[in-house]
């Protein structure tokens, strides 16, 4: 079970993996975010992945989580003293595994007391409150990650079309009316040499 996996292994690193950088990737469409989303499904334990405050270099953490609406919510193991939890307030872009499918997001720290004491609750409502007093000995922040576009699918205007027709033909013919006209030399065949016959 997931959750007796993660006796030995939830204040530990993982792996360490070299991948490009994080925010090249926050152009996600629709379809990869509702498969993320479904992947999620009953899921116990993700992974995310966050780059090094330090090092610069990214580094896997396995986290657990709740899922709210359009929004996940990660409850660092130590609070704000957690390592990933600084390396997010450095760099915010943070890429989430779940299974084979990954969203990589702009993750947002909250320190509310209101929605810490929320996020705890729903973290004890999933994992029960034996296991959450188990791992989490302190909890004054929380990481808000969407993991649904901010923008809705009727609002995203679609691209514009370059104009081809006579405007720019017009155009080109004006820059070349202006410009001074080359002239061209044809070089005269050269003339044939006669060739004498031998006696």
């Amino acid at each position: 079970m997931a959750r007796a996996r993660t006796d030995a292994c939830r204040a530990r690193r993982v792996d360490t993996v070299k991948t490009p950088d994080a925010s090249r990737g926050l152009g996600v469409n629709t379809m990869a975010q509702a498969d993320f989303a479904k992947a999620l499904g009953d899921r116990e334990e993700i992974s995310i992945t966050v780059t090094g405050r330090r090092t610069g270099r990214r580094v896997r953490f396995p986290v657990w989580f709740v899922v709210d609406g359009e929004t996940m919510w990660l409850l660092p193991l130590h609070g704000s003293r957690t390592q990933w939890y600084r390396n997010v307030l450095a760099h915010p872009v943070i890429t989430v595994s779940a299974g084979r499918q990954q969203l990589t997001a702009r993750a947002k720290v909250r320190q509310e007391k209101r929605t810490v004491q929320r996020t705890v609750d729903q973290f004890r409502k999933k994992y029960t409150a034996a296991l959450v007093a188990r791992y989490y000995d302190h909890s004054d922040a929380v990481v808000e990650v969407p993991i649904r576009s901010d923008v809705p699918r009727g609002d995203r205007r679609p691209a514009r079309r370059k104009r081809t027709g006579a405007a720019p033909r017009r155009r080109r013919m004006a820059a070349r009316s202006a410009s001074p006209r080359t002239t061209r030399t044809v070089r005269a065949a050269a003339p044939k040499r006669s060739r004498r016959r031998r006696a």
